[in-house]
């Protein structure tokens, strides 16, 4: 038996298309080229299926800003996954709040949904469920919880463009969702979110 030595994709890979979109801006004098960041915004939002979308720095200001959003502050609690980055339980601070770590499930390494019920207490001001390198967490249970609760749900779908549950995006069963396109998620646009 040979062994072959094969070599591992470069990634990201981008190609004329990227090239040509970099090019338009960089021509257009316009350094933070607002017309193209909302026509990205449009085209992604009609793509997951969600109202809108807003382009960001990065994931981490996204996060930050769903819990600015949902008035997430002092002595408050957010319920963030155990296992994460470590913007769940960072903007939860920035927020003055506290973050209430809740175990994971096997499967997905997404919020256990019984875990997820006995980490809620009445100072929970908002949910946080990551999506795991493109796993789906339970998210269909984890929304129910939510909803049952009335707690607000945010997904950090920053793995997981493009996957679903069903016929459904990940990123669209919560109140609000937060994607990244750092180079070494699957939809790369560069550095940063």
């Amino acid at each position: 038996m040979t062994l072959e030595t094969i070599s591992w994709p470069s990634w990201p890979q981008y190609g004329s298309e990227e090239e040509a979109a970099v090019a338009r801006v960089i021509n257009s004098n316009q350094l933070f080229a607002a017309e193209e960041v909302a026509a990205f915004e449009s085209e992604y939002a009609r793509y997951i299926g969600a109202r809108f979308a807003c382009g960001l720095g990065n994931a981490t200001q996204g996060l930050h800003l769903a819990l600015a959003s949902i008035g997430v502050g002092l002595g408050d609690e957010v319920v963030v996954p155990a296992y994460s980055w470590i913007s769940s339980a960072s903007c939860t601070l920035m927020q003055n709040a506290v973050p209430v770590f809740c175990d994971l499930e096997s499967e997905s390494l997404g919020l256990d949904p019984v875990a997820l019920e006995v980490a809620i207490t009445d100072q929970t001001k908002a949910i946080v469920v990551t999506h795991m390198f493109g796993y789906p967490a339970k998210i269909r249970e984890i929304a129910e919880v939510a909803k049952r609760r009335r707690i607000p749900l945010i997904e950090d779908a920053s793995h997981a463009h493009g996957a679903s549950v069903g016929d459904q995006f990940l990123g669209t069963f919560g109140d609000v969702s937060v994607f990244s396109m750092h180079q070494r998620k699957s939809l790369s646009v560069g550095d940063g979110g």
